[in-house]
């Protein structure tokens, strides 16, 4: 019985799905996406076999160019020869970019780059993002953008408010409108007062409001809210021994001193020297590790820089300085920072 020949087939034809061949045909005539008296003036064949497919403008959100951008890439990348992108001006957005792709063959017939632009517009039907990582991700750095042009501050601080308002106040970092999220300056600014770093002009701010107060105030007030500010429960009176009474003078046993217990959270009210080891910067925060008849420490939540190390990041007020320890940080309900 004789063998049947073999044949060698060559390539399968590219055969178009109906579908494919349809929306090849609509896009490369331009009826989809190019306006009425539209007119073309580059060198590509635009209403022909070529075709706008995607496109963006200036005024496009997020959701638009990180779709622009992924679907972009991948067409680039698969066919490099037919597609190319063209940015046109527009009297109302000011200029729009167009992804033109080769949709028709010289044949008429649909090519694979139509194929792939058809997958691709179908994807976006079913669901609106081309990519959710990219997207999600240009969410966050709009949203670190925003805070750092309402706080003005910089990135590296931005991203510490957003951890802190992502945790405690998520609405206010939450996209709106096509963008980031855009907390206000007043959501800023409790975020940094919480983690311990405000600004410069927040503290002068809060300086001269408390200085207003203050003027306000008869000295009864005065002593009423200094002792309401550092003696309600659970923070406890302290009776320090000694007190300078001036420069060259003996140490001599001084009034009552009023001072947190061990375990309760301040912060910086002002910069705070240590020459020439570190300086503990306002704003920053900590947690009153001991105190004793001639000494206070504070550990410090933050990286007191190098200097500090055989400090152990802490702040410690002696003899000599016992007197500013209440000027220099004020007692808070919590501790910012605290891993413990």
């Amino acid at each position: 019985m004789a063998k049947k020949r073999q044949t060698r087939s060559g390539p399968k034809e590219w055969s178009p799905r109906k579908e494919v061949q349809s929306f090849a045909q609509k896009f490369a005539e331009g009826e989809a996406v190019m306006p009425k008296g539209f007119m073309y003036t580059g060198d590509l064949p635009i209403g022909d076999t070529w075709g706008y497919v995607f496109g963006r403008s200036r005024d496009s959100d997020l959701v638009e160019e990180s779709n622009w951008d992924v679907i972009k890439a991948d067409l680039e990348e698969r066919f490099p020869d037919d597609v190319q992108e063209e940015r046109h001006s527009h009297f109302l957005v000011g200029w729009v970019d167009q992804l033109a792709v080769r949709l028709l063959d010289k044949n008429g017939i649909a090519t694979p780059a139509a194929d792939a632009a058809y997958e691709w517009k179908q994807k976006l039907e079913a669901y609106p993002l081309a990519d959710e990582d990219d997207h999600t991700k240009r969410e966050y750095a709009a949203t670190i953008e925003n805070i750092q042009s309402e706080g003005h501050i910089d990135e590296d601080l931005a991203e510490e408010v957003f951890s802190w308002l992502w945790e405690n106040n998520q609405s206010a970092v939450e996209p709106r409108d096509g963008g980031g999220g855009y907390p206000q300056e007043e959501d800023i600014q409790v975020a940094l007062w919480e983690i311990g770093k405000p600004t410069e002009e927040m503290i002068e701010e809060r300086q001269d409001e408390e200085d207003e107060e203050k003027a306000s105030m008869t000295p009864d007030e005065l002593e009423t809210r200094r002792r309401k500010e550092y003696t309600d429960p659970p923070w406890q009176g302290r009776l320090f021994g000694r007190r300078l009474d001036g420069v060259g003078k003996e140490w001599q046993p001084g009034p009552e001193r009023l001072v947190p217990m061990v375990g309760r959270c301040v912060r910086f009210r002002r910069d705070v020297e240590r020459f020439p080891n570190f300086m503990a910067k306002a704003g920053m925060s900590g947690k009153i590790d001991e105190y004793g008849e001639d000494h206070i420490a504070v550990r410090v939540h933050q990286d007191l820089g190098e200097g500090a190390e055989e400090w152990e990041n802490h702040v410690i007020w002696r003899e000599e300085t016992l007197d500013e320890f209440l000027k220099d940080v004020k007692v808070i309900a919590q501790c910012p920072g605290d891993e413990e």
